[in-house]
């Protein structure tokens, strides 16, 4: 009889085990998917924060454009103001590449943010900065941002969005 009730508790305590382990695989998936969700949301405001900054004002609109034509024809001023709008850009997009190779940004989203960095990347003043500071990079980082840019087929930031058409 003793036997019998303690083969009992073995099974129910087994039983006890397994919905233990159903549960913590049922919460631990919760978690993951809050924190995708909560990741994506952060990398896009993020991506959106840095492209809003420098859209504040008319100034820095009519930089931006400028930049995008021709980056030679800034004033050195200009081209550090533009420089810093760039870094803003390439420090959120490495944020939402990191997330996304852990995993925890959504590849539709980071498709999204890829192909507007390779489309600023792809303005021809751009180009001309990126020739002059691709150096200061690191090497990792240069080769993902012309990997980025040669596999873009859309058109440039500058072509795409009509307020940083040319202005003659």
């Amino acid at each position: 009889m003793i036997e019998t009730l303690g083969n009992i508790g073995d099974f129910v305590g087994g039983i006890g085990v397994v919905i233990t382990l159903f549960y913590l695989a049922f919460q631990i998936r919760a978690s993951r998917l809050q924190t995708l969700a909560e990741d994506t949301t952060n990398a896009v405001n993020g991506w959106l924060a840095s492209q809003t900054r420098w859209l504040q004002t008319d100034e820095s609109v009519n930089l931006m454009r400028r930049a995008f034509h021709n980056y030679e024809n800034l004033s050195p001023e200009e081209k550090g103001r533009f420089t810093g709008y760039m870094f803003d850009l390439n420090a959120a997009y490495q944020t939402a590449l990191n997330l996304k190779d852990k995993g925890l940004l959504d590849s539709r989203q980071f498709s999204q943010i890829e192909a507007a960095m390779a489309a600023y990347l792809k303005c021809p003043g751009a180009q001309e900065w990126w020739k002059e500071l691709k150096p200061l990079w690191p090497e990792h980082v240069g080769q993902r941002m012309e990997q980025i840019v040669a596999e873009y087929s859309g058109p440039p930031m500058s072509d795409a969005l009509s307020f940083y058409a040319r202005v003659e």
